[in-house]
């Protein structure tokens, strides 16, 4: 094949990554095909499975005069493929780790449902029980209009597995949302689903429309440390011609000169001297934010399947669709209002700007004073000064001082002379007397005993500091973990019980990062992903205690 000039060499397909794909398909349960129509080229992919295929014809057929209705669907991947939350994922999913005392995958659940999201299948893979008892002990569970499947597959490894999986079990009947379950968002769906709806009308490969935040180079950089996106587009159609996305410029090698020390470089951004040619306007943008949220056609999940090297939804299939414009399916942006808010929480960075964010009411009406969520559940929180949250029966002593941006959830007890600031207290949290808590994440039944100090570190369920114990910023204690009296936790220092994984060398998607808690910048200015600018915290004096 290399050989001919007509033909190109196949993508290179490793021995591991076949293994493991035939694993996946093994151990997915898959049920009959609800409908089957597939293309040509699909049917001969290698991944056809056992059982029938559905054909047009034998497909059931409305009667006389009616028209089959097709509810909007949804698929949610409710597994990152990633280690960024290790060692706190080895024991838990990351989508029920609470967000401003909320599982996350309750705030996607509840942004489809409140845009008229009628049917959600939610994908499952690592700790795929305790999402499906989850989901089946919710409320979710008995929604009037809202239905929610989930689909099991203890093997997949990558988002493309899973989407190939999704495809044979004939699920998905109409153009589908997108999305993950760690996926914070009031944007307003229905505007970017009505402009999908009018382009696929007119314009067949249209497959799918992109959600993108126009956010300035502060937040991207030093709020979220997201990668440097590059975005190119036609500005009169906004068709997605380009997509590039760099590691964060903290990421690259500083010169060894001292002139040039403060001024990361870059990686340079080669455009197709064609994109010029082809198109009359072209938009180079950098000052996006890519919300992970899309709209796709059926053929989206065909693609995947006929491109076993798909693994990663941007870099494999965004890039490769773009790249492959001989088959003409299209891509499309849609670009979110200044008061709209959609941000995946993939990092331990992110996870601290959203929660700042909730706390900061940048994602209204999804806050705590709502007591909206989690769905079902009673909660009593209200809104004081400072954007800080109680719920009911919560002890604070008189001399305890609450910063801005708290939220203390029901039976948290706060001790004499302690200091709560910037900081998320789950249920059932003790603090002693004369503790630091700042800029953390306490999950519910922690004890803080007297003296220590909790700086910008990320603490779960049950885990115990002992007298004048100091846990350093950006360090991660796992559940049931004991420190000390007296001792002190190295920053970024990660701490867990559960036995640790050999490391994976074929890991499709090893996105490491930085990690850092802690990512408010140090001189007090409020940079939220809500808005396009920067603002300062209140100056006023803190809350007291009661």
């Amino acid at each position: 094949l290399a050989s001919s000039p007509k033909l190109s060499a196949p993508r290179s397909f490793s021995s591991t990554r076949a293994r493991r794909i035939d694993q996946a398909v093994a151990g997915a349960d898959f049920s009959p095909a609800i409908c089957g129509r597939r293309t040509d080229r699909a049917a001969r992919s290698r991944s056809a499975l056992p059982g029938p295929r559905r054909t047009p014809d034998a497909m059931p057929k409305p009667k006389s005069g009616e028209e089959a209705k097709v509810p909007l669907q949804a698929v949610v991947l409710a597994d990152s493929f990633t280690q960024r939350f290790r060692p706190i994922t080895l024991e838990r999913p990351k989508a029920l780790l609470p967000l401003a005392n909320v599982p996350m995958i309750e705030y996607v659940l509840e942004f489809l449902a409140s845009n008229g999201v009628e049917e959600v299948f939610v994908f499952c893979c690592a700790h795929a029980e305790q999402i499906t008892a989850y989901l089946e002990q919710s409320a979710w569970s008995s929604t009037n209009g809202f239905v929610v499947h989930t689909i099991v597959s203890t093997n997949c490894v990558s988002a493309g597995e899973a989407l190939r999986l999704i495809d044979h079990r004939h699920v998905v009947r109409a153009d589908f949302v997108l999305v993950h379950g760690d996926v914070v968002a009031n944007m307003d769906l229905r505007r970017a689903l009505k402009a999908h709806v009018d382009r696929r009308k007119k314009e067949k490969l249209a497959i799918m429309t992109m959600c993108f935040k126009p956010v300035t180079r502060q937040l991207r950089e030093d709020r979220i440390g997201d990668p440097n996106l590059v975005v190119v587009t036609d500005p009169e159609i906004d068709r997605v011609l380009h997509y590039e996305a760099h590691a964060a410029p903290s990421d690259f090698p500083f010169s060894q000169s001292a002139a040039e020390k403060q001024k990361p470089r870059l990686a340079p951004v080669a455009l197709d001297a064609s994109l010029f040619s082809d198109h009359a306007n072209v938009s180079v943008r950098t000052d996006l934010l890519d919300c992970n949220v899309d709209i796709c056609a059926p053929e989206v999940l065909y693609l995947f399947t006929d491109n076993f090297d798909y693994q990663n939804i941007r870099r494999d299939f965004v890039v490769g669709t773009l790249n492959e414009r001989e088959l003409g399916n299209n891509i499309y942006a849609h670009f979110l209002e200044k008061s709209e808010y959609a941000v995946r929480v993939d990092s331990l960075r992110t996870y601290d700007a959203v929660s700042r964010d909730v706390a900061g009411r940048w994602t209204f009406p999804m806050t705590p004073d709502q007591n909206a969520l989690p769905r079902g559940e009673r909660s009593t929180y209200a809104h004081g000064f400072g954007n800080a949250y109680r719920e009911k029966n919560v002890d604070v002593d008189a001399t305890a001082t609450i910063g801005f941006g708290s939220v203390i959830g029901e039976g948290c007890v706060v001790g004499a002379d302690a200091v709560v600031n910037a900081s998320t207290l789950g249920r059932g949290v003790v603090i002693g007397k004369n503790c630091v808590v700042d800029g953390s994440y306490v999950q519910k039944n922690v004890v803080i005993h007297e003296g220590a100090t909790v700086n910008a570190a990320f603490l779960c369920e049950d885990v115990v500091v002992h007298a004048g114990a100091v846990v350093g910023k950006g360090a991660v204690l796992s559940y049931g973990v004991v420190v000390g009296a007296g001792h002190v936790v190295a920053d970024y220092a990660r701490l867990s019980l559960a036995t640790q994984p050999a490391h994976d060398v074929d890991e499709y998607d090893s996105d490491e990062d930085g990690l850092e808690v802690g990512s408010l910048p140090s001189d007090g200015r409020r940079v939220s992903l809500g808005g396009s600018g920067s603002g300062t915290r209140g100056r006023g004096p803190p809350l007291r205690g009661r």
